[in-house]
């Protein structure tokens, strides 16, 4: 669920990033340049401080530089057939959503397990084990000054 809504989001930004340095027309290096540089530090602070799941967010930033990208070498390289814009922006979309049904199917079920209880119960038990250690050790060196 999470990673059609990231995909959809990361496409939307993307849309919205490329139409803002082309226009309608095919653009350029520098309004791509000058767009990016004014959406970056904005994702760079997205990235460290929003409460969600670093995944998510991952492919929301992936998905907006692959729509930007891709949409600006389609305008500009003739070896592949020119998709611009919002055509560069469905292409991830409609594979999260149509093409590969299976994310959409298995995203609505929970995880199984995570690693997060594990690894809690580890370092309690170390933290414990430490812990009697270095009472041992301070009830020997008090014994025995």
């Amino acid at each position: 669920m999470f990673g059609v809504i990231a995909t959809s989001a990361g496409g939307l930004i993307g849309m919205i990033m490329r139409y803002i340095s082309a226009g309608n027309g095919r653009g350029n290096l520098y309004g791509l340049a000058a767009v990016c540089a004014a959406c970056y530090p904005s994702f760079f602070f997205a990235r460290l401080y929003w409460p969600i799941a670093p995944m998510t967010n991952l492919i929301i930033r992936v998905t907006t530089a692959l729509v930007v990208g891709y949409s600006y070498d389609d305008a500009h390289l003739t070896v592949f057939v020119a998709r611009v814009g919002y055509w560069c922006g469905l292409a991830p979309l409609c594979t999260s959503h149509l093409i590969d049904p299976d994310v959409s199917i298995f995203s609505h079920f929970p995880p199984s397990t995570t690693i997060r209880p594990y690894q809690r119960r580890t370092l309690a038990i170390t933290s414990a084990e430490l812990g009697s250690i270095y009472c041992s050790v301070l009830s020997y060196a008090n014994s025995h000054g």
